[in-house]
């Protein structure tokens, strides 16, 4: 959900989302929906709320581990990370907080710590932003956590009033290549080993 914090204990605001995806069974066609829950206030409760498993706040333990993540030399080529230095990124993790050109969430699986995912270059104006994702713990690679990170972004473009994603993978990145495919990106460019691919998305 929208809120920072993993466990609910303080007056808070915020907002969370059902998303669910319908199959026509005649042509399979697919369309995807997002059920958004408003929280207007949520005093200190009896129960506390921890999450194990989804898309929460990325603090400075994620931004930490994506420095780890990002160095490793597969990750980084499959992500076509450039080389940056700590300031740099120190720098862009303390925008964060400013900025309302980028969103990013950490990925938890199992209560552990995975990867990150978000949409950046978000204009709410044109109605397009640049999906983007990883998973850097290897061990969770091909468990299916792709699709749910797609599923988790096309939620959060439909809060934001988007129309169309984009994004950029390596050409040899068949793994990602396929998914995109099957979420139904299309190539629309493609520059060296960068490929284009776009996605007008039901809203």
């Amino acid at each position: 959900n929208s809120l920072s914090a993993h466990i609910l204990e303080q007056s808070s605001i915020g907002y969370s989302f059902d998303i669910f995806n319908v199959i026509n069974k005649e042509d399979e066609s697919s369309k995807w929906y997002a059920l958004e829950i408003d929280l207007f206030e949520k005093y200190q409760s009896d129960t506390v709320y921890e999450v194990t498993h989804g898309f929460v706040e990325f603090d400075e333990r994620f931004f930490l581990l994506s420095q780890k993540w990002l160095n490793d030399s597969e990750i980084k080529k499959l992500t076509m990370t450039p080389d940056t230095d700590e300031n740099d990124r120190i720098a862009w993790y303390e925008s964060l907080k400013h900025r309302e050109d980028y969103y990013i969430k950490g990925i938890l699986a199992d209560d552990v710590p995975i990867g990150a995912v978000g949409i950046k270059h978000i204009n709410r104006v044109s109605g397009t932003g640049e999906y983007w994702g990883y998973i850097g713990e290897k061990s969770y690679i091909g468990k299916g956590i792709g699709k749910e990170m797609m599923a988790a972004m096309y939620a959060t473009a439909y809060a934001l009033g988007l129309n169309r994603l984009t994004l950029k993978v390596a050409d040899f990145n068949i793994r990602a290549c396929r998914l995109y495919e099957k979420q139904g990106f299309v190539e629309t460019a493609r520059e060296d080993h960068v490929i284009v691919m776009e996605k007008i998305l039901n809203v």
